[in-house]
């Protein structure tokens, strides 16, 4: 799985790919030429390239069949080519805008991507038609990761309440909590999770941020030393980076971001928490270098583009960044914060005239 920081909880990022031929067996004008009945069988099989030519030839002689547009797109979703599952949907909707699975795959597509706002938008659609516990937790977690999670508690509550111990929902819940400053109260469910895995690194890392919070250091240094005996992970020791930074404690701070380099080097979290580290040091040129490898590894990090824009600021790069700042709004054309930190900008350089 992935994980992204939203503020302060680690927020597991879950990767769906357990959708078959038989959860979909119900769509609309489903073929039973020998190609689609060949692709089912490799699908089952997991050749999903040999899957994909039989569907293909399928709508090669076909090309306005749902169900093969359909089961193209999901190959594509099985083989993590999330654009091409997007774009098969695509296609599918343009020629039945009603197809009602085909939002729920498109969302999840989106939502590997990371285009949450959009997935959101599908999600909406898909749940209010064929609701189930998987869409959900992913509607859940998009709205965390947009900065809206007093959103997502609805769904991880529909989940609970059928099955108070499902530990994504459990786990998703104590982010959202956490997001909303209720660290005490995120507790309870982070503590839900562990009775019943004792080794949950995510659960293990996230309550002792709750307890770093809440004044606990004790605790929450049990807490990290527990989750990294499990295993010695980026998500743990970035995340205990980010308390020592806030405690200022620079030095083991930057013992832990270290750590988390050398254990996956190509991870843009442990240079963006790197540059967040340097910003709090004072060595904003530093910070700049970071935040650009961190933007060469994903350039979609928004959170890399404001803070870089920051150390510019202070170092009196105004025109650099005001330039990182459109950026954001290239990419996020409704983020409040770069429009805000566009005006602090421009009145820094004002004053510097």
């Amino acid at each position: 799985m992935r994980f992204l920081y939203t503020g302060w909880a680690i927020l597991f990022i879950l990767i769906f790919t357990n959708l078959t031929f038989s959860q979909i067996s119900g769509v609309a004008h489903q073929p039973q030429a020998s190609t689609f009945q060949m692709a089912e069988q490799q699908y089952n099989n997991a050749n999903w390239p040999e899957a994909a030519a039989l569907l293909r030839t399928t709508l090669d002689e076909s090309p306005r069949l749902e169900a093969a547009w359909y089961h193209l797109a999901l190959v594509y979703f099985q083989m993590n080519d999330y654009l091409e599952t997007e774009l098969h949907l695509e296609k599918l909707l343009a020629i039945n805008p009603m197809f009602e699975k085909a939002y729920g795959l498109y969302g999840l597509a989106l939502y590997h991507r990371g285009a949450y706002p959009q997935a959101i938008l599908s999600f909406n659609f898909a749940i209010d038609n064929q609701p189930t516990d998987e869409l959900r937790l992913a509607r859940a977690i998009s709205y965390i990761a947009v900065g809206k999670p007093k959103f997502a508690l609805p769904d991880f509550d529909e989940i609970l309440y059928n099955d108070p111990g499902h530990p994504q929902a459990c786990l998703g819940k104590a982010a959202a909590l956490m997001e909303l400053g209720k660290h005490s109260y995120a507790l309870r469910f982070l503590n839900r999770v562990i009775e019943n895995d004792t080794e949950n690194i995510d659960a293990l890392t996230n309550r002792a941020i709750c307890h770093f919070y809440l004044g606990e250091i004790q605790n929450s240094d049990t807490d990290f030393q527990m989750a990294l005996s499990v295993r010695s992970s980026t998500r743990t020791l970035l995340a205990r980076s980010k308390c020592r930074i806030l405690a200022n404690n620079f030095t083991a701070a930057l013992s832990d971001v270290k750590a988390a380099i050398r254990l996956d080097p190509k991870a843009p979290e442990v240079y963006f928490v790197l540059g967040e580290l340097e910003m709090e040091m004072g060595k904003h040129e530093a910070a700049i270098e970071s935040f650009d490898i961190a933007l060469d590894l994903d350039h979609t990090c928004i959170e890399c583009y404001l803070l870089k824009s920051e150390a510019k600021t202070q170092i009196t790069q105004y025109q650099a960044a005001v330039n990182d700042l459109h950026t954001v709004m290239d990419l996020e054309p409704g983020n409040q914060k770069a429009k805000k930190m566009l005006l602090w900008v421009y009145a820094k350089m004002d004053e510097s005239r």
